[in-house]
C-alpha cells in the first residue's frame, strides 16, 4: 500500500477507470492534481488523493476548498467528492486513511467547516452530522394560483449573466465565487444544465433561479429549484408561471430555514414547506477559528463585556464553550449541531445557555450549485 498522495500523471487514466467502476459514470482528473493544491480547469482550487495497491489506484477523495459570507463575515470550507474503494480492496480502511489526511491537510489550511453530500459511516464516524435547517416545500399546478400580472417568468440567457451574478453578490449568506468559478457555472449553463429562468417585477429584472431535474424519478415531469437569489416575493409570485411554463408535475423548492420571509409567501399561496436538515452532513474544523472569523457577526449581538469573557476551544474530537465560570464540553457531532442548528441540537443552560441563544445557530448556506 502506498499513500494517501496526489495521483501521478500517468495514473490519471487508471484513476477514470475507477470512478467508473464505483459510480458507472465516467471520471477525468486534470493532471495538474499532482501538486500540493491544484486547481479544477483553473477555478476552484481542489486537493486529488489516492492510495496506491499493487501499482493501481485503489481509493481516492477529492476535496474542493470554498468560502461563505455568512452576513459578511468569511468563513473558509472544504467539500469533499468523488470518495470511492475498488471494490476488492474494501474493508481495509484506505477511504478513512485518505480522509483523515484531508481533514488534517483541510484544518492546517485555516479551514472551518467540512461540507460533505453524504452520510454514510464513513462521515459519522469522522464527526460529520446532519445540522442545520432546511424547508422543502411542493409547488403542484392544481394548488397554485394564477400569478400576478405583474410577475413575469422566462427562460435566461448569456446576457443575463452579469445579471444573475449580481443578484448572487447581494444575498447575506451564500458562497463566494470568482469569475472563473461564475464562467465554468454558466458554460455548464449554456450546455443545458441546470436551466436559468429569470423573474421580472413590473419588467424589472428581480431574481433568478437555476432549476434542474430530481435525481430520482428522473423521468417525470417534475424539477428541482437548485439556486435562487433576489426578491422573495418575485419568486413566491413567479411560482406558478415556472410550473407552467416548465409543464411540471411538480416543482420541489428547498431553502434554508432562517429564510422566514419565503415560508411565509410559500404558505400565503397555498404552498407549505417542511423542516428538514441542510443536505448532507458538515464538521466542524476549527471552531475557535470560525468564532474568530465571526468576530462582526458576535460583535452586532452581544456587548464587549459578555464577548471578552465568552470563549471557545477545540481538541481533536472535543468541542469547548465557555462563559466567565460556566462550561461545557461536546464531541465534535453534537457541537456542529448546536453551532449550525439542527432537531438534534443539544440544549445548554445558565448564563453560558443564555449567551450562545443570542448567538446561535449560525445561519449557513446550502451548497445549491456549489456542491460536489
Amino acid at each position: 500500500m502506498e499513500g494517501p498522495r496526489p495521483p501521478r500523471r500517468r495514473e490519471l487514466a487508471q484513476v477514470a477507470q475507477l470512478h467508473e467502476r464505483v459510480f458507472g459514470v465516467t471520471h477525468r482528473e486534470e493532471a495538474a492534481s499532482e501538486g500540493p493544491v491544484a486547481r479544477s480547469r483553473g477555478v476552484r482550487p481542489k486537493r486529488v488523493l489516492i492510495v496506491v495497491e499493487d501499482g493501481r489506484p485503489a481509493s481516492h477523495i477529492a476535496m474542493y476548498y470554498d468560502a461563505v459570507s455568512l452576513l459578511g463575515c468569511r468563513v473558509r470550507t472544504a467539500s469533499i467528492s468523488g470518495v470511492c474503494t475498488a471494490p476488492e480492496s474494501r474493508g481495509r480502511g484506505y477511504a478513512g486513511l485518505i480522509l483523515d489526511y484531508c481533514l488534517r491537510e483541510a484544518e492546517a489550511r485555516g479551514t472551518r467547516v467540512l461540507i460533505v453530500s453524504g452520510d454514510r459511516g464513513l462521515y459519522q464516524r469522522a464527526g460529520c452530522r446532519a445540522v442545520g435547517v432546511m424547508h422543502s416545500a411542493t409547488a403542484r399546478p392544481e394548488h397554485l394560483p394564477q400569478p400576478r400580472r405583474s410577475a413575469h417568468v422566462r427562460r435566461g440567457g448569456p446576457e443575463d449573466e452579469s445579471l444573475i451574478r449580481a443578484l448572487h453578490s447581494r444575498e447575506p449568506v451564500r458562497f463566494y465565487r470568482c469569475a472563473d468559478t461564475w464562467a465554468e457555472l454558466h458554460a455548464a449553463w449554456r450546455r443545458g444544465w441546470p436551466e436559468a429562468w429569470i423573474v421580472e417585477w413590473c419588467g424589472v429584472p428581480l431574481a433568478y433561479l437555476w432549476v434542474g431535474p430530481l435525481w430520482r424519478p428522473p423521468r417525470e415531469p417534475i424539477r428541482e429549484v437548485y439556486e435562487y437569489a433576489g426578491s422573495r416575493l418575485a419568486i413566491a409570485e413567479a411560482l406558478p408561471g415556472l410550473v407552467r411554463a416548465l409543464g411540471l408535475r411538480e416543482l420541489v423548492f428547498s431553502f434554508p430555514g432562517w429564510e422566514q420571509e419565503l415560508v411565509s409567501l410559500l404558505t400565503e399561496r397555498g404552498i407549505q414547506s417542511r423542516p428538514g436538515p441542510l443536505p448532507g452532513t458538515h464538521r466542524l474544523l476549527d471552531l475557535p477559528g470560525l468564532m474568530r472569523d465571526l468576530a462582526p457577526y458576535l460583535a452586532e449581538r452581544l456587548p464587549r463585556s459578555i464577548r471578552r469573557d465568552l470563549s471557545f476551544g477545540q481538541s481533536r474530537d472535543r468541542c469547548f464553550f465557555s462563559f466567565r465560570e460556566e462550561s461545557v464540553e461536546l464531541d465534535l457531532g453534537a457541537a456542529a449541531e448546536l453551532v449550525l442548528g439542527g432537531p438534534a441540537s443539544p440544549a445548554t443552560a445558565g448564563q453560558l445557555g443564555e449567551v450562545l441563544a443570542q448567538i446561535l445557530p449560525v445561519p449557513f448556506p446550502s451548497p445549491g450549485m456549489n456542491m460536489v
